[in-house]
């Protein structure tokens, strides 16, 4: 989506931006920052490309700990001896 540049500020550039002559000036994937606006007005790109930033989705904490207790368990399917027995058992209290 085309953007004035001074609003693309926390957006990721989704095309590369070429110069009037033809170079790049900025591959697309760069997050815009305020220095790097600012840089961009100065060379005259008003308006850019750029998309908002999706964030991840928040994993909350007790999945991750179940996924850690689950893959620790299997790790130690056939390990029964007494000191690994210990390990496993130090590793999940973590």
């Amino acid at each position: 989506m085309k953007v004035n540049t001074d609003d693309a500020i926390g957006m990721v550039i989704s095309v590369d931006i070429i110069s009037a002559k033809g170079s790049l000036v900025l591959p697309k994937g760069i997050t815009v920052n305020e220095s790097l606006a600012k840089a961009l007005l100065r060379q005259g790109i008003n308006e850019i490309e750029a998309e908002s930033v999706i964030s991840e989705p928040v994993i909350q904490a007790n999945e991750i700990d179940d996924a850690y207790h689950e893959h620790v368990n299997l790790l130690f399917l056939r390990h029964r001896g007494p000191f690994m027995k210990e390990f496993q058992a130090w590793l999940l209290k973590k």
